[in-house]
Formats: structure tokens, sequence, C-alpha cells
């Protein structure tokens, strides 16, 4: 049987992920490898995939993104039915299937190859993985909002599932992969373990690293806080008399500051994901705060001290705490420390510098006196 595999990847991670895929479970057939970001076809190596290819999008969210978007999608499926000529079986590797730039191949690969078998395998898409997010009532409205918006155009057809948001539950899914070990709500049966390489372990200097998050730009909590849990990793940091430590930036952190990076820190300017990095350096301790790389680090490198600084924070003042609730019980569950400002103690420097803050700008009287309730 002629089967085309197709790869979606747009950050290091997803395409470790996908090699990966292809090294445990693939079985034949052409592997094709493609991607919105030509910064990560240059991570790729050429040598382990049949092709790569670059597809068209518009990330930014303004009007010329809506004009564009269908120009975009046509193009982007010409691209892909190329790949899938003689096939008589398709397999897609994405991480979420409700995203229009995915949505749109589902429906018209199978008007172009009616006689293909077409499947969508979820590869893991980070802490939303941890539990199911069923679809009901006004969840389903951006669905129908999608089906409607190109209703003018038949080659446009966008593919309606229900249950899981991600797509675990559509008819179209027959597997789900992910870090082998990882805590998820997932039938044994779907859910395929990938086995990540081991972490380096000669160790000849105690050196530490702090992964970025961007947590007040997604909504984790306030800019405030933020500081407060930049300074919170800064003093386990400190407590660990380290001889070298590193920052490794989110990658939405080299476009709106490094977050929760201290003077002293070497900041690691890569693309490459922490698991690749874990693979090649040895470290002492990984510090972070909500972070799907923290678990990860400490599936690859159990011995490892990682720590999680500052959830009890985000538990407060993020909008979805079930998700993040449901992370401190992964933290459990894997042996990832969680670190957070003890009642007994406090930050003298971060109180002084948010008084000064409120004696200088008024207006952020409110939150300064937020912040230092949850100082204790």
């Amino acid at each position: 049987m002629t089967i085309a595999n197709i790869y979606f990847a747009d950050s290091d991670f997803k395409l470790l992920q996908s090699e990966l895929i292809r090294q445990q479970y693939a079985v034949g057939g052409q592997h094709h490898l493609v991607s919105f970001r030509q910064e990560l076809l240059r991570l790729s190596s050429a040598d382990n995939w049949d092709s790569q290819h670059l597809l068209q999008w518009r990330f930014e969210k303004d009007f010329k993104k809506l004009l564009c978007s269908r120009r975009y999608i046509l193009a982007n499926q010409e691209r892909l039915a190329d790949l899938c000529h003689g096939a008589e079986e398709i397999i897609l590797h994405l991480n979420l299937i409700h995203s229009e730039r995915f949505n749109y191949f589902i429906h018209d690969l199978q008007r172009r190859f009616p006689d293909a078998k077409l499947h969508v395998r979820l590869m893991f898409d980070g802490v939303l993985n941890m539990r199911r997010r069923p679809m009901r009532g006004l969840r389903m409205l951006p669905q129908y909002f999608n089906r409607l918006k190109w209703c003018w155009e038949p080659r446009l057809n966008y593919y309606m599932y229900q249950g899981d948001r991600l797509g675990a539950d559509a008819d179209i899914v027959d597997r789900i992969y992910g870090p082998e070990g990882f805590p998820h709500e997932y039938s044994v049966e779907k859910f395929h373990p990938l086995r990540f390489a081991p972490a380096a372990s000669a160790i000849t200097r105690r050196r530490a690293i702090v992964l970025g998050s961007p947590i007040s730009h997604i909504g984790g909590c306030t800019k405030v806080h933020e500081e407060t849990i930049g300074d919170l990793i800064e003093r386990e940091v400190n407590r660990g008399s380290f001889d070298e430590v590193v920052y490794k930036p989110h990658l939405l952190e080299l476009e709106h500051g490094l977050a929760l990076a201290r003077p002293g820190y070497e900041v690691m300017r890569t693309e490459r994901c922490v698991e690749r990095l874990l693979s090649e350096h040895s470290y002492d301790s990984i510090f972070g705060s909500v972070s799907t790389a923290l678990a990860t680090a400490k599936l690859c490198s159990p011995q490892t001290r990682v720590v999680c600084c500052g959830l009890g924070i985000i538990e407060d003042s993020a909008p979805k705490t079930r998700s993040v609730h449901a992370y401190r019980n992964m933290c459990r569950e894997l042996g990832v420390e969680v670190v957070d400002i003890a009642e007994e103690s406090s930050f003298p420097l971060q109180v002084a510098r948010d008084f000064r803050t409120c004696v200088d700008h008024p207006s952020s009287a409110q939150r300064t006196q937020q912040t230092a309730l949850s100082l204790g």
C-alpha cells in the first residue's frame, strides 16, 4: 500500500515529535515535512524527509489576514494534493484540527482522493493535552462560523466534529501521540507514547537552566505577578550556588521581552527545544513556571531536579483554573517540585519596588496592594 505521511511542524518540539513518530511508528511510504515557518525548515535535516515544503499563512490578526486567508488556504491545498497523488492512504500528523490552517485539508483531500483512506493523528500540544475539553453549546459556534464563512466557495469545506476541542474524539482521528509517561485522559487504544532520548549524564560543573515563559502575554497573570514569579525563580537559583545559569527564552518572549530573565543569566539564543538540549547538555537543576517543558524535561531526565515556581500565583489569577490545578496534579505525579511563596516568607526587594511604583504611579495602587497581599 502506498502511504503519504504528512507532518505539520511549526516549532522544534513538534519537529522532534515528527522525527520520533517516523522512527518509532512509521511503516513505510513517503514522509513529507511541511511548515508555515521558514525558520523551522532551516532547523530540519533534509535527510530525514522525502521532501520539505513551506506553506503560506499570515499570523497577524488583522483585516489583511481575512482578505488573504482564502488565497492562502487554496494554495496550500494544491501543494498538499501534489504530495498525495497515487497514495492509497493519507496520514496527516498535526497538533489540532479546529484551526483553519489545517482543517480545510481534510474535506479537500477526501474530495480529491475519494478512494484513499484518510487519517489524522494528533501530536502532543503541551499542557492542553492534560485534560479533555469537550465542546458544547456556544463553544461550537466557531466551527459553524468557519463552515459558513466560505459557503460560497465549494473548495473550502470546513470539517465539523464534536467532543474534545483538539479533535481527539473526531471520527477521522485514529491516534494521539505524546511523551511516554505523560498523564492524560485519552483512551489507551488511541494514545501512542513517544520515547524521547535520555538526558546527557556527564556533569563537569554545576549548571542550571531557566525556562522562559510569556505568562502575562498569554493571560496567565498580570505583569506585576510575572515580576514576582521571576524574583521567586531568581531566589531559588541563587540558593543553588551554580557555576553557570542559562536562560532559554520561549519563542513568544523573543517578540515581547524576556519576562523571567534576570541579571547574571546567560541568554541562550536558539529555537531548539529543551528536549533536544537536554540530550546534549547536562544540568543540575531546571527552573521555570507553568510550562510544558518542565514536564517533558522531567520525563527525559528523572534524576534532574525540576522546579516550577509561582504556580499558586497563577492559580489565583488565571481564568482557566481547572487547567492550572491539573498542572499541579501533573507536577505531583511526575516529581516536579512546586515552590510557592510561603506565608511566613517575603520578598523585601519586590515589596519595596511595588511601594515605589505605588508612590510614583497612583493609578497602579490597587494592583500593588493585591501583589503585597499575595506576598504575605
